[in-house]
C-alpha cells in the first residue's frame, strides 16, 4: 500500500530509480518511510536517487507459491545497501540458481514492472575476468 511517505520510493521505481530517505542532520539513509529519520529523529529527511547495489545479508528459499507468478523454489533475501549498509531491504533474489545464492554476495538492483506496480528485486552482481 502507497502512502503519503512511501510514495517517493514508489514514484522512483516507476521512473526506473531506487530512491531513498536521507537526512540532512546526521546524513544517514533510511529505507523506511516514515515522518522522521530513523537514526537521530530528525524531520529534515528528503528523499534522493542511490545507485541501490550493496551485499545480500542473509535470505531464505521459499517452497510455498504465495501468489501467481512465484515459481518455486525462489529466493528471499535481505540486502544491505552500500549507501547505508545497516538498513535491510527485503526483496527477492532474481536472475540465479537457488544453489548459487551466497551470503555476501555483491547485489545489483531489478526493477520490474507489474501490473499493480514496479517492484524491486536484486539479482547477484556479475563479476567480470579482467
Amino acid at each position: 500500500m502507497v502512502t503519503p511517505e512511501s510514495e517517493p520510493f514508489w514514484d522512483g521505481l516507476a521512473r526506473g530509480e531506487i530512491v531513498l530517505l536521507h537526512c540532512r542532520s546526521c546524513t544517514r539513509w533510511t529505507y523506511l518511510a516514515g515522518p522522521g529519520c530513523q537514526w537521530c529523529g530528525s524531520p529534515d529527511i528528503v528523499p534522493e536517487a542511490v545507485d541501490g547495489h550493496g551485499d545480500l545479508y542473509t535470505f531464505t528459499v521459499c517452497y510455498v507459491e504465495y501468489g501467481p507468478g512465484l515459481e518455486t523454489p525462489y529466493v528471499v533475501g535481505v540486502v544491505a545497501p552500500d549507501c547505508e549498509p545497516e538498513i535491510r531491504i527485503v526483496t527477492n533474489v532474481v536472475g540465479c540458481r537457488v544453489r548459487d545464492v551466497r551470503i555476501g554476495a555483491a547485489m545489483t538492483p531489478v526493477i520490474v514492472a507489474t501490473d499493480s506496480g514496479h517492484l524491486l528485486f536484486y539479482r547477484p552482481t556479475e563479476v567480470r575476468a579482467s
